[in-house]
C-alpha cells in the first residue's frame, strides 16, 4: 500500500494529512473532500481560539477556560503599573539648628590709655564677651560693634584677652597698652672686630614704663652686609641685644632703630694679626 502525503498551510503551521490509495480514484477523490472539509474546521478552530487574546478566568456559558499562555499576554491598552517613590520625611523646622558664625577683624590691638575702639564682628547670634584683666581692657558690645574701653589708669605695657564665646566658636583679641622707647643708653660709637668674628652687644633702653617690655618696634640693621651682619636680636624690658658678625676687612653702618628712636655704631673689621715663628 502506498502512502502520500498532502500538505496545507493553516494559520501559523502546516497540517499534513495522509491518504491512504486503494486504487480506486473515486475512494481517493471522496477521501480528499472529506479530508478538506476537517480540513476548514480544524481551520476555523485554531484561528478562533488564537484571535481571542482578552484574558478570562472562566467561561460559564460554555465552560470553557481560557488557555494559560493567553493568561500570560497582557491586555493592549492595558496601564503598566509602576511602584511609587517612597516618600521622605519633611524635616520639622524647629529641630533644624543653624550653625554657629562667629568672626572678628583682629587679633590685637595696639591702644593707648583713655582712648576707646570700636571692632566689627560677625555672628549668627549674640556672643558672650569677657576680659581677663578690666584694669586694661573694659570689653562690650554696642550697636553690632565689640567695644573696647581703655581706662586712663591702664599701665603701659600691659596686656588683657578679650573672648568672644558662641556656642563652641571662640575668639580672641590681645589688648596691649602702648610703652614707647623714651632713650637709647649706649655711648659708644666706634666698634672694632677682627675678621670672621663674633661680638655680642647689649644697648640699654629706658621705656615710658621701664618694668614692661617695649611696644615700639625693634630694627638692628648693617649697611653693608658683605662687611658684617646682625644675628639673634632680642628684646627685653631694659634692654636690646643682638651678635655682630664679621665677614671681611671694611666699615659698615650699624643702626639701632626703637620707635623713633635711633642708635649708629660704626663697625670697623680688621685683618687677624699673624704671629711670626721665630726661627
Amino acid at each position: 500500500m502506498k502512502k502520500n502525503f498532502i500538505h496545507y498551510p493553516v494559520a501559523a503551521g502546516i497540517l499534513t494529512i495522509s491518504l491512504l490509495c486503494t486504487g480506486s480514484i473515486s475512494n481517493t477523490s471522496k477521501a480528499m473532500s472529506a479530508s478538506v472539509v476537517n480540513v476548514s474546521i480544524a481551520t476555523k478552530a485554531f484561528t478562533a481560539a488564537n484571535t481571542s487574546i482578552t484574558p478570562t478566568t472562566s467561561n460559564a456559558a460554555n465552560n470553557t477556560a481560557t488557555p494559560d499562555f493567553i493568561n500570560a499576554i497582557p491586555a493592549t491598552n492595558s496601564a503598566i503599573s509602576t511602584p511609587e517613590p517612597t516618600d521622605f520625611e519633611t524635616p520639622n523646622p524647629n529641630e533644624i539648628k543653624i550653625a554657629d558664625i562667629l568672626s572678628l577683624t583682629k587679633s590685637k590691638l595696639l591702644a593707648k590709655p583713655g582712648n576707646t575702639y570700636y571692632l566689627t564682628y560677625n555672628a549668627s547670634a549674640t556672643p558672650n564677651v569677657r576680659s581677663s584683666n578690666k584694669k586694661t581692657a573694659i570689653a562690650s558690645l554696642q550697636r553690632q560693634k565689640l567695644k573696647i574701653t581703655i581706662p586712663t589708669s591702664a599701665a603701659k605695657g600691659s596686656s588683657a584677652t578679650i573672648t568672644l564665646t558662641l556656642g563652641s566658636h571662640k575668639k580672641t583679641l590681645l589688648v596691649i597698652v602702648e610703652n614707647r622707647v623714651k632713650k637709647i643708653s649706649y655711648s659708644k660709637k666706634q666698634l672694632t672686630l677682627k675678621k670672621r668674628k663674633n661680638k655680642r652687644i647689649s644697648i640699654p633702653i629706658k621705656n615710658e614704663n621701664n618694668k614692661k617690655k617695649t611696644t615700639d618696634l625693634i630694627h638692628v640693621t648693617s649697611s653693608k652686609r658683605s662687611v658684617a651682619t646682625i644675628k639673634n636680636c632680642k628684646v627685653s624690658a631694659k634692654k636690646i641685644t643682638f651678635s655682630i658678625h664679621s665677614k671681611q676687612i671694611g666699615k659698615t653702618k650699624i643702626q639701632i632703630k626703637a620707635g623713633n628712636r635711633k642708635k649708629t655704631l660704626i663697625c670697623t673689621v680688621k685683618e687677624k694679626k699673624t704671629i711670626k715663628k721665630k726661627q
